[in-house]
C-alpha cells in the first residue's frame, strides 16, 4: 500500500537529499498511514516498529540540537 513511498524514502536517504524535504515526505507518509489505520487491529510488531521510530526520532533530535548549537 505504501511501498512506493517507502522505496522513495530509502532512495532519498541513500542519496542524502535535503533533510527538511525528507522529514516532510516521511511526515506525509505517516499522516496517510494514520488515516488508514482507524479500526485496524495491530500486532505487537506494530508497537515494536513504533519503538524503533521513537529511537530514530531521538537521534534526529540530537542531530538537530547539535546543529542548532553550532549555528549560535
Amino acid at each position: 500500500m505504501y511501498e512506493e513511498n517507502i522505496d522513495l524514502i530509502h532512495n532519498l536517504i541513500q542519496t542524502k537529499k535535503d533533510p527538511y524535504a525528507l522529514l516532510s515526505f516521511i511526515g506525509d507518509t505517516i499522516d496517510a498511514m494514520r488515516t488508514d489505520i482507524e479500526d485496524v487491529k495491530v500486532t505487537k510488531e506494530f508497537y515494536q516498529a513504533l519503538g524503533r521510530i521513537a529511537e530514530s526520532l531521538a537521534i534526529i533530535d540530537q542531530e538537530i540540537s547539535a546543529g542548532s548549537d553550532e549555528n549560535k
